[in-house]
């Protein structure tokens, strides 16, 4: 299976655990679900990645080998095709110069 591919069955992955959320959410099942996947799910729905973490996530506990050029240049198409969301984050190092460079995305899974 290629990269993209793989990318995209995370994301479906993530996307089904933050719904398992909705209704029942406690600390006790929160904290579960970020410790299976190392990843924060934010939000008011929990339904809120970071692609800097969904890296850290691929690499270590989807043993997925991409690097962060690859996956920020993938995230906004990949998102598209399954309707999520996502916002262009900028390092604050470069946020008044004109056209800075994305650092990474926030992705709204649902």
């Amino acid at each position: 299976m290629d990269v993209k591919a793989r990318i995209k069955d995370v994301l479906l992955e993530l996307k089904s655990a933050s719904l398992s959320l909705q209704g029942s959410v406690n600390d006790a099942v929160w904290h579960a679900l970020m410790e299976k996947y190392d990843l924060l799910f934010l939000g008011q729905h929990f339904n809120v990645i970071h692609s800097a973490e969904l890296l850290h996530t691929l690499q270590t506990v989807f043993k997925v080998d991409v690097d962060v050029q690859t996956l920020n240049a993938m995230i906004p198409g990949i998102c598209k095709e399954l309707g999520m969301k996502t916002e262009a984050l900028v390092s604050l190092e470069y946020a008044a110069k004109p056209n800075p460079p994305i650092s990474s995305y926030s992705i709204t899974l649902f």
